[in-house]
């Protein structure tokens, strides 16, 4: 009989312990629902990702625009840098400033004369 009382007294472990078809039943229910939620949320992951992969090709597509215009400016903008300074050479030897200088007091004497 002590064999007994012994029995009752030694808790069982954990590991041992044993559910009912009701509680498996619970706990398999439970486990469904929140992988069912999981999948879900990564099905929405899916969604945001293949949205972000399509923002991104079309941010792609945009900054390769972007760098053939900025490209083409800088071609244009070397070629208006050469004609100014072509322009500024046939300005300078058309006028030296010394010798507008010159001819500005020469007119100024001259003007001065005639009044």
């Amino acid at each position: 009989m002590k064999s007994k009382s012994l029995k009752n007294k030694i808790p069982v472990p954990s590991s041992e312990k044993s559910f009912t078809t009701t509680e498996v039943g619970a706990m398999i229910e439970s486990f469904d629902e929140k992988l069912t939620l999981i999948a879900e949320d990564v099905s929405g992951l899916h969604q945001k990702f293949d949205l972000m992969a399509i923002e991104i090709s079309q941010i792609k597509s945009r900054l390769d625009i972007i760098e053939m215009r900025v490209g083409k400016l800088g071609k244009d903008m070397s070629e208006v840098k050469s004609e100014v300074k072509a322009i500024r050479r046939d300005l300078e030897g058309k006028v030296d400033h010394k010798e507008f200088s010159a001819l500005e007091r020469r007119v100024s004497v001259l003007e001065a004369r005639t009044r």
